[in-house]
Order: structure tokens, then C-alpha cells, then sequence
């Protein structure tokens, strides 16, 4: 009799079926908590890894602002970006790289497109393993768009890498009505507007900063922008001949026709003389081309190569100055050309700008075409508008300087000249980047 109200009694006994159904289900809850913890953690490396794609596809798009950009370099941007936002925060030290980042360019909407994937390993893998759930290898994966419309010119690059290298003084204008203007310098002065100036454009991408000083700037800005190398800098200079004129050609009144060749000792027009530039290149070999008072030079499908110790372009006073560039030949499409080991002896010198290339005339009203300065400087103090008539006007040089009161004018009627556009500048690059994911 006892022994089956035992057994009866311990048929009716719970006091163990809670811990039993609690070591059973232990697995399932600790399963579920793991998801949740996991789930946490994917959703924050997610919005980490979209971050970065976002970021990357940003700087990446901005290559193709300003120059035409390949897939080799904006694949090289992006991964860049994405490594070293991912770094942040990592462990001490060099951190592991796990994550693949792919770009492309889509052409046909003008957009570059960047996908970031990255393994991810579940904090609790192997409560999931026990449970008999082995998943795939987790991998996140994101990706970001960027969009470009409204096409924009690039007509100035100023290569200097540090200090201002673009400085518009008190009441300076510089127009550049669709058209792009980008500067290299990394110094948050890079770009210096003074009092009373004016700045147009359709776009500035400065590598460093604009330090505004009550200027009216009527353009979109962009800040931390990609260096851009010359692009004309393996482009092979212009033969220098024998010279046509030994010394110095001084010219002070009458009307005078020049045949292209080496001026040795260099172009002094003053005065009331009128020169005219047969089609070709003029070399200046260690002299300068000044033409000052009233003096006027024109020519038409003419490059102006200056080389060797003081070979400079000067345009002073009341000069007139009406050229168009050369639309074939060793100097197709550069009007003025200043030797490069020149402008780096102007420089280690610490020449000042107006000691050097300078355009202080009041009818320089024409100048067609690229003037380059390869490591050299630019200065502007004319009273009057410069460039104004000209097609179009690209200035490629290390910096730019423009007195109180000139107006800078860079036309970009590259459609309606016959002078070429070098490669890679004039009617490249893409503003207004919208991000779609």
C-alpha cells in the first residue's frame, strides 16, 4: 500500500518539471537573446558601412567635378575613403582590413556608383551551431549612388599646394560665368577674397579654404577637394631655333609685321607702335615681351614660348592686346607658355607676383586660349575688364593675383573657337551631386 501511494505521489509532483523545461528551453532563449544582441550589433556596423559608402561615393563623385575621371583613380578614392573611415576606432595599431569595396562609373547617367561588403561574425555562433542553425557567412553589404547634372567648365587651376594661391584684393572682380574654378592649396587661406570683391563662377572646389573678407561670392563652394596634377605637365616644349633678332627689338612707333621664330634678348613695344603676329610660335629666349604706353600688338593663331633668365610677358599702361591662340601645332591651343625651370627659379627667388607675368593693360581685351605657368604666378591690376572679347580663357598656373579694381573675365565659348582645348581642362567636370541609395 505504501509503495503505490509513492508512486501516485510522485506522479503528482511539479516541483522538478520547471527546471527541466527550463534547461530544455534554455538553448531557445539564450538563441533569441543572441538574435537580439546580434541584430543590435549588425544594424550598427550597417549604418557604419553605409556611412562609409556614402562618403566614398562623395569624394569619389567630386573627381569627376574636376577633371575627367577613370575608373582606375575613382576606384582608388573610394577604397581610400572607405579604409580610412572604418579604421577610426579600430584596435591599436594597424588594423585588419575585411571589407571589399567595388566602384563604377555609369556613364550614361553620369553618377559613380560604390558597394561596400564585410563579413560579420555572430557574437553567439555557437548557440546557433548547437541549435543546429549553421547560416551561410554573414555578410553586410551596402551601397551608395551619386548623381552629377548641369555641365560645368573648368577654366582655372591654381597648382600651388600651399599659402594663397587665389587673392582677389579690394573691389577685384573675376567672372567666370559657367565655369569651374579649383585650387590645390591646402591652407584654409587658399583662397583670399578682399573687401568689395566680387568672385562668379559656377563652381569653386578648393582643396584647402576660402577666407572671405566682406566679398560677394556668387557661386556654389566646395572645401576639401582632391588635389589635381597638371594635366599639360609631359606635354613637350616648343623648339627653340636660332635667333631671328640677337638683342633686344625696340619699338616705338610705325606699324610692324613679325614672322614666328626665337626673339633672343626679348620684344620691347612702346609708344605708338602697332605690331601684327603672323600665324605661329614666337620664342622668347632670355627676354621678355613688355608692350606699355599706347602701344598695341595683335595676332592670330600665335603661342608666345617664353624661356630662359627675365623671359617674361608684361602688358602695361594704355597697351592694346588682341591674340588668339594656335589651333595646330606643338602649342595648339596655348596662347602664352612659360618655361617651367623659370618659374621654379621665381619661386626659390620669392619673386613677387607683379615683378613677373602680369597684365596691367587697359584694352587687353583678347586672349584666346590657354596661358600656362607651370609652377608660376599671375598678376592682374588692369582698370578696365580683361579677356572680355575672348572665345574662351583657361589659366593654369601656380598663383594668381588680382590687384584692386581689375575685372578678370573667363569666357567659355569653347564650342564657338577654332583654338583647341587642351586635354583635360576646359568643358570637363559635373556639379550639383546628389546621393541616392
Amino acid at each position: 500500500m505504501r509503495t503505490a501511494e509513492a508512486g501516485r505521489s510522485f506522479a503528482r509532483d511539479r516541483s522538478g518539471a520547471v527546471a527541466l523545461m527550463f534547461a530544455l528551453s534554455l538553448p531557445m532563449l539564450l538563441g533569441g537573446m543572441g538574435l537580439a544582441v546580434d541584430y543590435a550589433m549588425v544594424s550598427r556596423q550597417q549604418a557604419a558601412l553605409q556611412s562609409a559608402s556614402d562618403s566614398a561615393a562623395l569624394r569619389a563623385a567630386r573627381e569627376m567635378i574636376i577633371a575627367e575621371p577613370s575608373p582606375t583613380r575613382v576606384q582608388a578614392v573610394a577604397k581610400r575613403t572607405v579604409d580610412a573611415i572604418l579604421s577610426e576606432g579600430g584596435r591599436v595599431g594597424r588594423p585588419r582590413i575585411d571589407w571589399t569595396v567595388a566602384s563604377r562609373l555609369d556613364d550614361s547617367s553620369r553618377s559613380v556608383i560604390v558597394n561596400v561588403s564585410r563579413p560579420v561574425k555572430p557574437v553567439f555562433a555557437k548557440i546557433y551551431a548547437f541549435l543546429g542553425f549553421v547560416p551561410d557567412p554573414w555578410v553586410m553589404e551596402t551601397s551608395s549612388k551619386v548623381i552629377l547634372s548641369h555641365n560645368s567648365k573648368l577654366c582655372m587651376l591654381l597648382t600651388g599646394d600651399n599659402g594663397t594661391v587665389l587673392e582677389l584684393r579690394k573691389n577685384a572682380r573675376l567672372t567666370g560665368t559657367q565655369c569651374s574654378i579649383h585650387s590645390n592649396s591646402r591652407s584654409p587661406s587658399g583662397i583670399r577674397l578682399g573687401e568689395g570683391s566680387q568672385l562668379v563662377a559656377d563652381l569653386v572646389c578648393s582643396r584647402g579654404g576660402i577666407n572671405n573678407q566682406g566679398s560677394t561670392i556668387r557661386t556654389d563652394t566646395l572645401n576639401d577637394c582632391p588635389p589635381v596634377e597638371d594635366p599639360l605637365r609631359a606635354r613637350p616644349a616648343p623648339p627653340v631655333g636660332s635667333c631671328i633678332s640677337a638683342s633686344r627689338l625696340v619699338l616705338k612707333s610705325g606699324t610692324h609685321t613679325l614672322n614666328p621664330g626665337t626673339y633672343c634678348g626679348g620684344i620691347d613695344a612702346r609708344g605708338t607702335a602697332k605690331i601684327f603676329l603672323n600665324p605661329g610660335i614666337y620664342v622668347f629666349h632670355d627676354g621678355d615681351l613688355n608692350v606699355t604706353h599706347d602701344a598695341e600688338i595683335r595676332g592670330k593663331h600665335v603661342g608666345l614660348y617664353f624661356r630662359g633668365a627675365a623671359s617674361y610677358f608684361r602688358f602695361r599702361d594704355n597697351a592694346l592686346v588682341d591674340l588668339t591662340g594656335p589651333k595646330d601645332g606643338p602649342m595648339a591651343g596655348l596662347l602664352i607658355w612659360r618655361d617651367r625651370a623659370n618659374n621654379l627659379s621665381d619661386k626659390a627667388a620669392g619673386r613677387d607676383s607683379s615683378q613677373t607675368n602680369s597684365v596691367n593693360a587697359n584694352r587687353a581685351m583678347r586672349l584666346t586660349g590657354t596661358i600656362y605657368l607651370p609652377e608660376g604666378q599671375l598678376f592682374i591690376g588692369a582698370k578696365a575688364p580683361v579677356a572680355q572679347v575672348s572665345d574662351y580663357t583657361v589659366i593654369l598656373a601656380r598663383k594668381l593675383e588680382l590687384l584692386d579694381g581689375p575685372n578678370l573675365v573667363l569666357n567659355t565659348n569653347y564650342a564657338g573657337s577654332d583654338v583647341p582645348v587642351p586635354q583635360d581642362l576646359g568643358p570637363i567636370g559635373l556639379r550639383n551631386m546628389r546621393l541616392t541609395n
